[in-house]
């Protein structure tokens, strides 16, 4: 049922433009912090916005029934910054428990 609903078109469409625009941010911010000129982070970021948009269109069009997963990841990512923590401390402590079950 769950992920009837994320494969819906009226869902995936908002999803995708949310996505392009976090990750360019997430680009924006890597490109300036490697000290490169603004221009060229506003380029970079409008690059991955435009791939990262089309490739999800692209998919969501074609009728292939994928996962959305991408827009989890990098929330995970934002709450590890709010939070001060290091770039996927969420990540990792799923992953720790997960294999600590076994």
């Amino acid at each position: 049922m769950v992920m009837g609903f994320f494969n819906s078109l009226s869902v995936r469409t908002p999803l995708a433009v949310i996505g392009g625009f976090l990750y360019s941010l997430f680009t924006y911010e890597i490109v300036t912090l490697l000290d490169l000129p603004s221009q060229f982070a506003t380029c970079c970021a409008i690059f991955v916005f435009l791939f990262y948009l089309g490739s999800r269109l692209l998919i969501l069009f074609s009728g292939i029934d994928s996962a959305y997963y991408s827009i989890a990841f990098l929330i995970t990512l934002i709450v590890d910054g709010s939070g001060g923590k290091p770039a996927g401390n969420i990540i990792q402590s799923i992953w720790n428990s997960f294999f600590s079950r076994f």
